[in-house]
């Protein structure tokens, strides 16, 4: 039997998208095998060589309530494992409780390593920071006076000439209220990037 393409459960709880087509059976069999005929849990590799599969019996699991919520990526270019969860389904279905259940499981999961390498190159909680406010918003609006100090006349469209930016040394450090310079950045900030 082999797993679908569309998700491969791990043994540790959590789902692979489409990438681990190297194993027969499932998570829960007893005798999982690669597709080469080797024993997986009986770790009998030949070669002593650790195969995918034992890195994932090697993880901590995530507990059953948790696993649908808990996807693994595998990035088209280079292969990097990427762990992630929408912060937004866990506060749906889950207490403070769980929720905090949820973020130490998925944090130990996340910062795993097999062999001193970690296992997954990021770990990404969407939506989790959508309460906080906008920090460069806030300081405007309650902070005005703040000082800000920035390298070089990047800000100061007059300082610009037909052969480049009159100040080009980034040792110079510039100061200015918080409210000028966010006014500064609001004139050159088209789609959330400053230019």
């Amino acid at each position: 039997m082999q797993p679908s393409t569309s998700s491969v459960p791990y043994t540790n709880g959590t789902s692979s998208t489409a990438h681990d087509n190297n194993l027969e059976g499932s998570a829960t069999d007893n005798n999982l095998k690669c597709k080469e005929g080797k024993e997986v849990n009986g770790h009998s590799h030949g070669e002593g060589k650790e195969t995918k599969h034992d890195k994932k019996d090697k993880l901590p699991r995530i507990s059953n309530k948790f696993r649908k919520y808990v996807v693994v990526d595998t990035h088209p270019n280079g292969g990097a494992s990427i762990l992630r969860t929408d912060w937004n389904n866990i506060r749906k279905h889950f207490d403070t409780e769980e929720r905090m259940e949820f973020a130490k499981q998925f944090i130990r999961l996340g910062l795993a390593e097999s062999n001193g390498v970690p296992v997954f190159v990021i770990g990404v909680l969407e939506n989790a920071a959508s309460y906080l406010v906008d920090v460069f918003q806030y300081l405007h609006d309650k902070h005005p006076q703040l000082p800000v100090k920035f390298s070089g006349s990047f800000l100061d469209k007059k300082a610009c000439t037909c052969s480049g930016w009159l100040t080009h040394n980034k040792q110079l450090v510039e100061t200015m209220p918080f409210n000028s310079y966010y006014k500064q950045v609001m004139e050159t900030c088209h789609h959330g990037t400053f230019r």
